[in-house]
């Protein structure tokens, strides 16, 4: 049986291909190489690596033969989809790779604002503290409004309930509201009226491009 044969494009973790035999897998890692060298110098490998900095458009699919693409993040908006599946090339994700942390910085985040940490930080360092000197907020108690209930939105949702804040969600997907069925779902116009934060955790694509224009209009 031919050796598969894969391209890591980019700066990625290659630990996991230890266990992988090594007279049926063949690993090249080039990650300054562009577009154009990845059909010219690897036109015939099986398996390309990448991340999000790299964008596989239509043109890079129909010219190349790879039988697989793999990209190291949970969003697959760099990749033409469309064209990918027309050519039959399967694309696969980290569907579960970074969705703790995403929650996590959406918490850190939210606590810089309502804490006013940067520009507390900022007068501390010139050492001109005076405790009047800016507002502070309290997250407990406040409702946040959650729209893309999903694996990074919903942990979104258990986190803010550690804080004792409301916790409201919308989502599309009516499984979704199935599964997180201790969490209340609203319509999206009843949301962002009642909500003191919106935390937004949808997809970027074309379906959801100006997402609050269209709908806050």
């Amino acid at each position: 049986m031919a050796a598969i044969n894969i391209l890591a494009a980019d700066s990625v973790s290659l630990s996991g291909s230890k266990i992988l035999p090594r007279n049926r897998f063949r690993i090249t890692s080039r990650t300054d190489i562009s577009n154009e060298e990845i059909l010219s110098k690897f036109p015939d490998h099986d398996v390309l690596l990448i991340r999000s900095t790299r964008k596989i458009d239509k043109s890079f699919i129909d010219k190349c033969d790879y039988k697989m693409i793999a990209t190291f993040t949970k969003g697959t908006d760099h990749i033409d989809m469309k064209a990918a599946a027309n050519k039959h090339i399967k694309v696969i994700n980290a569907e579960e790779g970074n969705h703790v942390s995403a929650a996590e910085h959406t918490l850190a985040i939210t606590m810089s604002i309502y804490k006013n940490i940067n520009l507390s930080d900022s007068i501390v360092r010139k050492n001109n503290f005076g405790d009047t000197d800016f507002q502070r907020r309290e997250l407990f108690g406040k409702t946040i409004g959650i729209i893309g209930f999903g694996k990074v939105g919903s942990y979104v949702g258990k986190l803010c309930r550690a804080f004792g804040m409301n916790v409201i969600a919308n989502d599309t997907d009516k499984f979704v509201e199935r599964k997180y069925k201790t969490f209340e779902f609203l319509p999206l116009n009843i949301l962002l009226k009642e909500s003191d934060i919106v935390s937004l955790h949808i997809p970027f694509n074309k379906d959801n491009a100006n997402f609050f224009q269209r709908n806050i209009s």
